[in-house]
């Protein structure tokens, strides 16, 4: 979530883009290998050489992002007073909720199918 929000402050993308980047990359492979295995699948020597180039890179921040600390100070609390970094109208937010939990449960039961058939 740091990295995120740093990126969307510094421009580097979208926070549409960063979403997607999330959920059509690793967000996608996450549903069924966790980041350790991962790791061990793509070999342990590429990220550490991964680790050795970004990790002075990332934000090293203590405290929650500014743009948080902006958007609260203005009672911009997100979905739950329709305007954060996006804006929602209230039959958005929820179809956009009953989508996401049908989606949850759509991959639980994907998820028990491969179980079962590994």
């Amino acid at each position: 979530m740091r990295e995120a929000f740093y990126l969307l402050k510094e421009g580097v993308a979208t926070a549409e883009d960063i979403d997607t980047a999330i959920t059509a990359g690793p967000g996608f492979r996450w549903a069924f290998t966790g980041p350790i295995e991962i790791a061990d699948f793509g070999g342990l020597d590429t990220w550490q050489r991964v680790f050795d180039n970004v990790a002075p890179e990332l934000d090293q921040s203590k405290q929650a992002p500014i743009i948080i600390r902006d958007l609260v100070e203005k009672e911009k609390l997100g979905a739950k007073s329709g305007e954060g970094i996006f804006t929602y109208e209230e039959s958005t937010v929820s179809q956009k909720i009953n989508e996401r939990d049908r989606n949850f449960i759509k991959l639980g039961k994907l998820k028990m199918e491969m179980e079962e058939v590994l």
